[in-house]
């Protein structure tokens, strides 16, 4: 396997997302995950892995607007159907334009999918 073809069968597929949020909005993407978003992933089939923010600025790449989440999955099939399934729930929907009301929360994201090295801790 390669890190851009994974064999989905063999080993769990994670999903690694970094949100960089607009200026004074972490605080609201963090309580939308706490209240809301970590539950509903979790009815669509996604194991929350967890929820991150950084330390600090020093680190190249590094802002302190961003949020990071990473989830678990049995295959890259399993991790998009339940994107899918997410995605189209109409209480998703409705909690995230809510949420968004005053001003929007999430500038920009970025996704990877991931599969863990054979001396990996974590499978």
């Amino acid at each position: 396997p390669s890190p851009t073809h994974p064999q989905p069968e063999t080993n769990m597929i994670y999903q690694l997302r970094v949100f960089t949020d607009y200026p004074g909005r972490v605080n609201a993407h963090i309580e939308r995950f706490r209240d809301f978003t970590c539950r509903y992933l979790e009815k669509h089939g996604m194991k929350v892995i967890g929820c991150f923010t950084p330390v600090a600025e020093d680190q190249e790449g590094v802002k302190r607007d961003q949020v990071v989440f990473i989830s678990a999955h049995e295959s890259l099939q399993a991790l998009q159907r339940a994107q899918e399934s997410f995605a189209n729930d109409p209480e998703v929907k409705a909690f995230v334009a809510a949420s968004e009301k005053e001003e929007p929360i999430i500038k920009e994201r970025m996704n990877w999918y991931l599969e863990a090295t054979d001396f990996s801790p974590l499978k």
